[in-house]
């Protein structure tokens, strides 16, 4: 059985095709990107939405994913990447995309009057000079660094864009690249 859904369930919906995990807050954060008076509490009913019609499930009290990522558990590398392009936005994304190895996601935003691509990947210690081989291609892109410690930035040589992101005391701290 189809089930017509509404603008919000097909754009949370559309992303999370995409992401394959959101947290509340992260649905809540889209969802403001479209009508700043949108709550929490609204953005939990989306989500619960989704899971009533089979296109999402709940993998705690705060997590949904696609159905067919349930048993993986939570990718909290993709829901970083996620913060970050929710930090990025000031309004919805024009395409978001996880199908852009070796980037976690990768999305385009309205910038004043230009269109701005930026990726997102998550770096696992050791293979940061195997990055530069995949930066070679998108040198137009903005490229966002998420790393695991500030040591990495170090070990990161490129020539595009980029900025690394890095969790500090529990928040997203951003730092221009060389």
């Amino acid at each position: 059985m189809m089930f017509a859904l509404t603008n919000d369930q097909k754009y949370i919906a559309d992303i999370l095709d995409e992401t394959g995990y959101m947290r509340i807050d992260q649905a809540h954060r889209l969802l403001r990107l479209t009508d700043a008076e949108k709550d929490n509490a609204y953005a939990k009913r989306i989500l619960s939405q989704l899971q009533t019609i089979n296109r999402a499930c709940w993998l705690n009290d705060e997590t949904v994913s696609l159905l067919n990522l349930r048993a993986g558990g939570i990718d909290d590398k993709m829901l970083s990447a996620v913060d970050i392009m929710l930090d990025l936005l000031s309004e919805p994304p024009l395409a978001v995309s996880s199908k852009k190895p070796p980037f976690k996601l990768s999305f385009l935003a309205r910038r004043e009057d230009d269109i701005l691509a930026y990726d997102v990947t998550s770096l696992t210690p050791g293979c940061e000079k195997e990055m530069d081989f995949h930066l070679k291609s998108v040198t137009d892109d903005i490229i966002i660094f998420l790393l695991s410690d500030v040591e990495q930035s170090k070990l990161i040589r490129t020539s595009v864009t980029h900025f690394f992101a890095i969790y500090d005391s529990g928040k997203l701290r951003y730092y221009k690249g060389e």
